[in-house]
């Protein structure tokens, strides 16, 4: 457990970096509904429940939503989609700049800002929501 020298859950330099000691995984500093083990994973800053973590849909082409969001650096990510809010499926990524393939998981190895092209597992739905998925 690297990074975890007072033992309560949350690595230090994170709690360092957000001038706090002694709060816990399931605590949530800004009461914004998300908890402080949430926040870190996806690093948004804990005490501004305005701070999110955001999967930006900004256009259609050619019949693919057009998505960005910010990738921090060790993380993987995974977009959902679904029709109806409550059965979801793994969306293929195609990133903006990248070798071309359709992706269903994106690792970034550094912060970066990712824009991709999605293609919903319900191709023939008008409607389709969108969650991403950090880990």
């Amino acid at each position: 457990r690297a990074g975890r020298l007072n033992n309560d859950g949350l690595p230090d330099a994170w709690e360092r970096r957000m001038d706090v000691d002694g709060v816990y995984p399931g605590d949530d500093l800004d009461g914004g509904g998300i908890s402080n083990w949430e926040e870190y994973i996806a690093g948004t800053y804990a005490f501004d429940p305005t701070h999110g973590f955001a999967l930006d849909i900004l256009d259609v082409v050619d019949g693919y939503p057009v998505v960005e969001f910010q990738a921090l650096a060790k993380r993987t990510y995974v977009v959902q989609s679904s029709t109806n809010l409550s059965d979801w499926s793994e969306t293929e990524l195609q990133i903006e700049g990248g070798n071309g393939s359709w992706e269903s998981v994106f690792y970034s190895a550094q912060l970066t800002h990712v824009r991709a092209r999605l293609r919903a597992a319900q191709p023939d739905e008008t409607l389709a929501f969108f969650r991403l998925v950090v880990q």
